[in-house]
């Protein structure tokens, strides 16, 4: 059961979820600025971290029956870009995920995170070793 929240409990979640937002805008992937290329008929997003993605039309399904003029009217939102006329907006986050694969972020990250070395990861460790160390499978 979802419990509704009242509005003092809503007001309360405003500012961090304010301080959330400038977080996220701070993001090298936020998009800053987006362009339809008409020649090469990909969709060019300029982002905060000063790179740019370049995504082929056709993997915007949404767009395929759309006008170049159309296409051209494009702005960033937030951390989407939208044709208002269209009433169409995508994620970038999305975007990159559904481009790149959905696991390879997590995978980097994972690799990020298993090189880690801590004090606390190496006691770990100790303490799995006096054990016999990692089960067999």
């Amino acid at each position: 059961m979802v419990r509704k929240l009242g509005r003092a409990e809503i007001l309360a979640q405003i500012p961090a979820a304010r301080a959330a937002g400038r977080e996220a805008q701070r993001e090298p992937w936020w998009p800053v600025a987006v362009r339809y290329d008409p020649v090469s008929d990909d969709v060019v997003i300029g982002m905060r971290g000063g790179k740019s993605l370049i995504v082929p039309r056709a993997h915007i399904p949404e767009l395929r029956e759309a006008t170049v003029e159309q296409l051209g009217r494009v702005q960033p939102a937030g951390e989407a870009i939208r044709w208002d006329e269209l009433d169409v907006d995508v994620s970038v986050p999305g975007l990159l995920s559904e481009l790149l694969g959905p696991h390879l972020s997590t995978r980097a990250s994972g690799r990020r995170g298993g090189a880690v070395r801590s004090p606390a990861k190496a006691a770990a460790a100790r303490a799995n070793g006096k054990k016999g160390g990692r089960p067999r499978k």
